[in-house]
């Protein structure tokens, strides 16, 4: 009798099936690492909004939020960046009411109404949509799919 060299058909599955399972995990911790990298871009920029609120509303200097393309900027009216958030490679930013993708801080005052800030990341479809009302001093981020 013969002995063939080979695999059964029963190895084949077992390696295909852990092929799978570690494929699939892989898949699972990207996308969480995306999700957990949109809302700390987020909860970044709310804080940069918040210290420039309070910053000009403490020493009564003007400071300006610049929305860049991949960027939030603080600047000071000494034009002194205090706080630069980077968005990470999937992350688009958009501010479709904002008027020169600026927001000014001057005292206690803004010189603008209620804004949105969207944070978009394509590759697992979500989006971070911060609105700033400046009325009332709340900013708020919701979570969304898109």
């Amino acid at each position: 009798m013969k002995l063939e060299k080979g695999y059964t058909l029963i190895e084949m599955v077992i390696v295909l099936l852990l092929i799978g399972i570690v494929g699939s995990g892989i898949v699972i911790s990207y996308k969480e690492a995306s999700r957990v990298a949109l809302e700390t871009t987020a909860h970044q920029i709310v804080q940069a909004i918040e210290y420039a609120k309070q910053a000009a509303a403490i020493s009564g200097q003007q400071y300006n939020v610049l929305i860049l393309d991949d960027h939030v900027s603080i600047r000071n009216e000494r034009a002194d960046a205090t706080h630069t958030i980077y968005l990470t490679q999937n992350q688009e930013l958009k501010a479709p009411n904002l008027k020169d993708y600026m927001i000014v801080f001057a005292g206690d005052i803004s010189t603008h109404d209620a804004q949105t800030l969207k944070i978009i990341d394509k590759s697992i479809k979500r989006q971070a949509r911060i609105t700033i009302d400046v009325a009332t001093s709340k900013v708020r981020v919701y979570y969304e799919k898109i």
